[in-house]
């Protein structure tokens, strides 16, 4: 920091160059091109690439399903009758996942529409398939 005692100490006259000269710098800096131009500047804004839903995907590459997706060739609903006619005596969820090769979210809500169609019942947490 400058030293400013030299400036107080100093005859009226003197402190109103120096006054002069501090009230001209902080003119300048105020009127800056940067700091007061009103026309936009050609700058990227910061994470330009990226969207408020996410990254920007091509219409190609959203349809392409992901690779981590399993592609059955049997319905959920065959693969488990199938399981549940194979295992008599019934099976918990997650053993009727295990032995179909599906998720328990893929499971439960087919086996309630089974259910409610008469193909299947629960007791206990235990399925079968019915006769």
């Amino acid at each position: 920091m400058a030293d400013l005692g030299a400036v107080i100490t100093a005859p009226p006259a003197e402190r109103d160059k120096a006054t002069a000269a501090i009230d001209a710098l902080v003119s300048l800096e105020a009127e800056t091109p940067a700091a007061v131009s009103p026309t936009r500047r050609n700058v990227p804004r910061a994470g330009g690439n990226v969207s408020r839903n996410g990254a920007r995907v091509s219409a190609k590459a959203r349809v392409v399903p992901h690779s981590s997706q399993k592609r059955h060739d049997v319905s959920h609903r065959d693969a488990i009758l199938a399981f549940l006619k194979s295992h008599p005596g019934g099976q918990d969820l997650a053993t009727i996942g295990d032995g179909t090769g599906r998720s328990k979210e893929q499971v439960a809500p087919t086996l309630s529409a089974m259910r409610a169609k008469g193909e299947v019942t629960n007791s206990g947490g235990f399925w079968e398939a019915k006769p």
